[in-house]
């Protein structure tokens, strides 16, 4: 089925025809194009797909001094990629004061973008660590490792406050309820979160300390 791409110009979006298809829950897959960057578009939802680009420098972006100072780019330039589950490496993590500069200096050129959903993996994370702005994945990082399963705790979502609003459960992450992953997502100072209860997490999901060490979720129960 051929759908539709986005052509960015800049950091402008023109709707273009192209081949791919989406799915009618809004995943699908999309084609692939060829842009002269690596990054661009922010780690959130919409639209965006698969694209291949060069490299560019992000020497100085990538510098942070304290927690909830970071934040993933996605590396087509197209905001994010079909497939939820698409590898970290298709990130860029860059500290978010230096987002429109990254921007600027890797998304030059014309970059056609696939027209298809593009949905966050909450265990994507970009974090400060040792002064510079790292890209992990939760499942695999310290802040998931454990002992036994009364070490993992579920969680909607790896933002700052978690969500007040029902979420889907894709959006569940487990992690080290020692760890304290609050201290490292949000900033200083940065207010506190809404004063809300968050939604109950689906009564079949139940995390567990998996045999690599490492909280992971599973779903009991009919």
């Amino acid at each position: 089925m051929r759908g539709a791409f986005i052509l960015v110009i800049g950091s402008w979006a023109v709707a273009v025809a192209c081949g791919g298809s989406t799915a009618t829950d809004g995943k699908g897959t999309g084609g692939s194009a060829t842009g002269g960057s690596s990054t661009g578009g922010s780690g959130g939802s919409g639209t965006g797909g698969t694209a291949t680009g060069g490299t560019g420098n992000v020497t100085g972006l990538t510098a942070c001094d304290s927690p909830g100072t970071c934040t993933l780019f996605a590396k087509n330039c197209c905001g994010g990629y079909c497939d939820p589950n698409a590898p970290l490496s298709g990130w860029q993590a860059v500290n978010g004061s230096k987002l429109q500069q990254l921007e600027s200096q890797l998304c030059q050129g014309d970059i056609a973008c696939p027209g298809c959903m593009s949905y966050d993996n909450p265990n994507y994370l970009a974090l400060c660590r040792t002064g510079q702005c790292t890209a992990l994945d939760l499942r695999t990082d310290e802040l998931s490792a454990c002992t036994s399963d009364g070490d993992c705790r579920l969680r909607w979502g790896s933002g700052c406050c978690e969500s007040c609003s029902p979420m889907g459960p894709d959006s569940l992450i487990t992690y080290n309820k020692n760890a304290n992953l609050e201290a490292q997502v949000c900033e200083p100072n940065g207010g506190a979160c809404p004063p809300c209860a968050p939604p109950p997490y689906p009564k079949p999901s139940l995390p567990y300390c998996g045999p690599d060490g490492h909280c992971r979720i599973t779903i009991v129960g009919p």
